[in-house]
């Protein structure tokens, strides 16, 4: 028998806002439902399957879409707050397919195109192991969610096949009477309006940069680490400091820094302070401290300070308990 597979994306942290929701909407849970403990940085396949399937078979696809609208909640998780600082529609969309690059999920969501306005995304998996429709609907209302948040608005969705979609989101609000379609329900239409976004709650995990640095150095230190799943390039950060990139790269080097060096430094400050507040899953904290993934967190970690990320977190645990 396969054993669940756990998917910090949407496994704990998915159940999790779906169970909030529908607390919300009043809704019922099954009795049988998932035993994802309220802090349980992991939960399988199944329990967020099952979960979603038995929402839909008894209160439709409106309530599974409405998940989407809590997705504020997602905030105090280090994947959440990671996806809500995304900037636009564009870079929410790059957001969720690194994310899934992260964690080599089995049911990847295929962008067919996106731009300013816009996107068509296809959420599909083997032949042999297709999505649950259910999950199509609490995904595609996430995403839904989460471009509100970045700034998109008048947003319109629709579900199924090319010949005869179905709209499931009509300006920004779910249509309530929307009815379970028969196939495609993982080829998601979506258009919005750019706006701009709404302002998330501010982690300032990192420490104040060293006041003995140049202002610009002070400066990039502070915009790598507001945000570390933005890639700066020296020329990008040189134009938001309106300095040339050779000016730039003369001031990091007068006052001792790479860029590649404070990018690093920075990731595992922040994953060190993740790692000790509270009990986010290593999957979150990687992805969110711009790591490609879970083998390249753990190297990268081990390397700065002699630990994998776990051993960090427990040596920490074992130190506290013996105080």
């Amino acid at each position: 028998m396969m054993s669940p597979v756990k998917d910090d994306l949407t496994g704990a942290a998915l159940v999790r806002l779906m169970q909030l929701s529908f607390a919300e909407q009043e809704i019922s849970l099954p009795d049988r439902g998932p035993k994802t403990r309220p802090n349980s940085p992991h939960a399988s396949l199944t329990d967020k399957t099952a979960l979603a399937e038995a929402v839909l078979a008894a209160h439709g696809p409106a309530a599974l879409l409405k998940v989407g609208q809590s997705v504020q909640r997602m905030a105090f998780d280090p994947l959440g707050a990671a996806l809500l600082a995304a900037r636009n529609g564009p870079d929410l969309i790059a957001r969720w397919n690194r994310l899934e690059r992260y964690i080599h999920t089995r049911h990847p969501i295929i962008v067919r195109s996106v731009s300013e306005t816009g996107a068509l995304l296809d959420h599909r998996g083997a032949p042999e192991d297709p999505p649950s429709p259910a999950v199509d609907y609490v995904l595609a209302g996430v995403i839904a969610g989460l471009l509100a948040v970045a700034g998109c608005t008048d947003l319109c969705l629709a579900i199924g096949p090319d010949d005869e979609p179905s709209v499931v989101i009509a300006a920004g609000a779910v249509v309530d009477g929307a009815q379970p379609i028969a196939e495609q329900t993982g080829l998601w239409r979506l258009s919005w309006t750019p706006g701009t976004r709404q302002p998330g709650p501010a982690a300032a995990l990192y420490a104040q940069p060293d006041q003995h640095l140049s202002k610009p150095s002070r400066t990039a230190i502070a915009l790598v680490e507001g945000d570390l799943l933005v890639i700066w390039s020296l020329p990008r950060l040189a134009r938001q400091l309106g300095q040339s990139p050779r000016t730039l790269q003369r001031r990091f080097a007068e006052d001792g820094l790479s860029l590649q060096g404070l990018r690093r430094a920075s990731q595992i400050r922040h994953a060190s302070l993740m790692l000790l507040s509270g009990p986010a899953s290593l999957a979150s904290i990687g992805f969110a401290c711009g790591f490609s993934d879970s083998a390249h967190f753990t190297r990268a970690f081990r390397k700065a300070t002699g630990m994998s990320p776990t051993e960090f977190r427990n040596s920490a645990r074992t130190g506290a308990n013996q105080g």
